[in-house]
């Protein structure tokens, strides 16, 4: 009688076990799970794309800088307003290189988006980073490569502009012409990047890039 028993019992812990292998080897490694991200922000599923990065995810990069402040967007809420604005913006994003590291992936790719084509342009190139532990994304650094003449052209329609004022004396309101509160978001990414790679990175493993 026990011997039915305890051979069911087996079979069943063995398959729990080849289950959760075999979901384990679906998981893939950090390349995966960057890959996977990328797919959903690119359809439009926030949500999607907000499952894969860990509760405590840093985001550096021109949308959460601006709305966040230097420290750009820091957990899963924060990181949802910023994955929103690339989603809203219609960015596209063409993979031109990349390597693993360990737990980091590094790319360099173009980006295209509305922001980017009002700026004149009608691509940026990046280099970014991102950190994977246990299956999520917990770090995301973007920067521009200045040095690449189109993504030139786009940081200097960003730099700022001396404030106009009208018959008030005030500065412009944000909904004028000259105000442009992107040009805090881009100082704010080029310290926060730099002291991110002077703290966490070594010069020969991480080319500076950016976002879109």
């Amino acid at each position: 009688m026990w011997v039915p028993i305890l051979a069911a019992t087996t079979a069943a812990l063995l398959s729990v076990a080849m289950a959760g292998s075999v979901q384990a080897q679906s998981a893939g490694g950090p390349g995966e799970t960057v890959a996977a991200f990328g797919q959903r922000v690119a359809a439009g599923d926030v949500e999607g794309a907000l499952a894969l990065l860990s509760d405590d995810v840093v985001i550096i990069f021109p949308p959460c800088l601006q709305a966040f402040g230097p420290e750009g967007c820091v957990g899963k809420e924060q990181a949802a307003v910023g994955t929103r604005i690339v989603v809203e913006a219609n960015a596209v994003v063409t993979l031109l290189d990349q390597s693993v590291s360990g737990s980091s992936v590094i790319q360099r790719r173009e980006v295209t988006s509305d922001i980017i084509r009002a700026a004149g342009v009608e691509r940026i190139v990046e280099d970014v980073t991102y950190d994977v532990s246990d299956g999520l994304i917990s770090r995301l650094v973007a920067l521009p490569d200045a040095s690449d003449p189109q993504t030139a052209t786009f940081l200097a329609a960003q730099a700022p502009r001396p404030p106009a004022t009208g018959n008030s004396g005030l500065a412009d309101s944000p909904g004028s012409p000259a105000y442009r509160p992107g040009a805090l978001g881009f100082a704010l990414l080029a310290a926060s990047g730099a002291f991110y790679l002077l703290t966490t990175r070594t010069w020969g493993s991480f080319r500076i890039g950016w976002w879109s």
